[in-house]
């Protein structure tokens, strides 16, 4: 049941898309946060470095010795990466740098430090963005691409393809086979979140486990199913992917959320799930623009983007307003492709993917013709939060 607190507050958005104050907790200091603008109003990066010339895959925020730096990571297929303090200027760096050699699949702030995961079992760690170091993953640990990696209670756990999982309570210089067959089948992971002294790993066919240490996992499968689906005595599926599958996770406020294809699955406690329809929100099941490919709580609110540069924004998770007109996101990120990555960090949102490199490419975020969505250029976005 909805609160009365959140249904004015979302009444309140739904009716005014300009300038608004009003408090939401604040989660790292128990007082009231005030939010002062709306993530509807976006800026493009015009200088996007040559180093990400295609789709960037991932982007996340840390603060290291006081400095707050966005790190980016490219889609293409040999270890490209940039880095920002603004979210506005960013210096590429290539392959030579970076250590990786493989696509990114994930970029994120873990323990004090960047982590880079993705293609062909690759990871490479870094301080400061800049300068990598490349880590190893013994082959018989896996040798499937890591698709995303976590860290709390003192492990590092990754999860990539055919259910392979790893985990390292060393800082991550040794790591320990801890496949999930029993649990996921083939199914390969899509995104890894901590929060709340737990972990939290989901992917395709609408799998999904927990787990207090990184090691020993539970499995909510059944749960999730339920919830992706809407059928109460659904089963998570043997085979096939479409709208199956939960390809981003996040935490704030008190709730969990796992994205698919045009529904959100919300829980507090990961036992107890309720379902949101997407729909309204510009994102339907049935179709390349209702996937939801990148997923976050900013500034009191949680963000979402996906197909054909879509967006919307809430503020209870429940509730949520698509993200149009001229400063919308899909208005920048419009193509074949996604707003693939979305991170929060001073006074900023920053969004990453695609659009079309083109310059005569027509602006139809929702054509069906290819002929509209010529190319794939490197795309950034962001909007100011404070």
């Amino acid at each position: 049941m909805l609160s009365k607190k959140y249904f004015y507050r979302a009444l309140a958005l739904g009716l005014a898309l300009a300038l608004i104050t009003c408090e939401q907790p604040d989660t790292e200091t128990g007082g009231p946060e005030v939010i002062k603008t709306l993530p509807t109003s976006w800026t493009k990066v015009a200088g996007v470095p040559g180093q990400m010339p295609g789709e960037i895959q991932t982007v996340c925020y840390g603060v290291v010795n006081g400095k707050g730096r966005f790190v980016a990571g490219s889609r293409e297929n040999d270890g490209r990466i940039a880095w920002s303090d603004d979210g506005i200027t960013w210096t590429g760096l290539g392959p030579e740098k970076t250590t990786f050699g493989d696509n990114f699949t994930h970029v994120r702030f873990l323990n004090g430090e960047f982590w880079a995961v993705g293609g062909q079992a690759h990871m490479a760690r870094s301080t400061d963005g800049e300068f990598w170091t490349a880590v190893s993953v013994p082959a018989d640990v896996t040798q499937h691409n890591i698709v995303d990696i976590a860290y709390g209670n003192g492990v590092f756990v990754i999860g990539g393809d055919a259910a392979n999982m790893a985990y390292s309570t060393d800082g991550g210089k040794n790591w320990i086979k801890n496949w999930q067959e029993e649990y996921f089948g083939a199914a390969n992971f899509k995104a890894m979140e901590f929060h709340e002294g737990k972990f939290l790993a989901v992917g395709q066919l609408c799998r999904a486990i927990y787990s207090d240490n990184g090691i020993n996992w539970t499995d909510i499968s059944k749960k999730t199913a339920e919830v992706i689906t809407g059928d109460p005595a659904a089963e998570p599926p043997h085979s096939g992917s479409g709208w199956y599958g939960m390809s981003v996770a996040t935490y704030g406020d008190g709730l969990y959320i796992v994205a698919s294809q045009g529904v959100l699955g919300l829980s507090g406690d990961l036992e107890t799930w309720e379902r949101v329809d997407l729909a309204s929100a510009g994102f339907p099941r049935g179709h390349r623009w209702g996937w939801v490919n990148s997923l976050t709580y900013a500034n009191g609110m949680f963000v979402l983007g996906g197909g054909d540069g879509g967006s919307a924004y809430s503020l209870d998770g429940r509730n949520w307003t698509p993200i149009t007109g001229e400063g919308g996101t899909n208005a920048i990120f419009h193509n074949f492709h996604f707003i693939n990555g979305l991170a929060y960090g001073g006074g900023k949102l920053v969004g990453v993917g695609a659009t079309c490199s083109d310059p005569n490419c027509t602006n139809d975020p929702k054509s069906n013709t290819e002929a509209h969505h010529t190319g794939n250029a490197g795309c950034i976005a962001y909007v100011v939060l404070e």
